[in-house]
C-alpha cells in the first residue's frame, strides 16, 4: 500500500494448529484462513459500520489497512 494509512489490528482468539502446518499453508503462520476468515470476508464491514454508528464515528472516516494477528 502506497502513502501512510491507519491501522486496524484484529486480535484472533486463539490458532488453529493448521495455521502452522507448512503442508497446508504456503505461509506460516496464516491466520483466518478457513471459516473464520471466510467469517470476516462476509462480515467485517457491516460489523465495523454497526460500531461506527453505535459510537458516533469513534473511527474516523478514511482507509485503513487491516491486520489479523494471533493473540499468542
Amino acid at each position: 500500500m502506497k502513502g501512510t494509512f491507519k491501522t486496524i489490528v484484529i486480535i484472533l482468539e486463539s490458532p488453529h494448529i493448521d495455521e502452522y502446518d507448512k503442508a497446508k499453508c504456503k505461509i506460516t503462520p496464516a491466520p483466518a484462513l478457513g471459516i473464520t476468515g471466510y467469517n470476516l470476508d462476509n462480515g467485517f464491514v457491516d460489523k465495523l459500520n454497526d460500531f461506527m454508528t453505535a459510537t458516533e464515528g469513534m473511527i474516523k472516516d478514511g482507509i485503513y489497512q487491516v491486520i489479523l494477528m494471533n493473540a499468542i
